[in-house]
């Protein structure tokens, strides 16, 4: 086991707010009201779809369901490192489903893509 000590854990979290806070900084509220509607939605299902692929994966993963939530959520890879370690789930863990859910979206997306498209065609090839 690992544990970071809470002032480097609170610092990490700064730093990482600081550099999210920081990309808004341009924004209107105008823009931030009228933008964060539909990331509110965004983000609600593709919650849900991390809770669901948890609730399925976990008997097969042998890993409990918070863990495998979190690390189905979307989000960056340090973010879900740093918020595994302040839930003190393993980090290791949450980090490598997060990248084998990232690997597996990018190789079989073009592969959906193409599915999609031949079906939205009604060509069939």
């Amino acid at each position: 086991d690992v544990h970071v000590p809470a002032v480097l854990s609170c610092a990490a979290q700064i730093v990482i707010g600081a550099g999210v806070g920081g990309r808004f900084a341009a924004y209107t509220l105008r823009e931030i009201a009228r933008d964060g509607w539909l990331a509110a939605l965004v983000g609600c299902v593709m919650a849900l779809g991390a809770l669901g692929g948890a609730i399925a994966f976990a008997p097969v993963a042998g890993a409990d369901v918070s863990a495998l939530f979190l690390a189905y959520l979307p989000g960056g890879a340090p973010e879900l490192g740093v918020v595994a370690l302040a839930l003190m789930i393993d980090p290791a863990m949450v980090i490598a489903h997060h990248v084998l859910r990232v690997f597996l979206i990018v190789a079989l997306l073009p592969t959906a893509a193409n599915w999609a498209r031949r079906g939205a065609d009604g060509s069939g090839r």
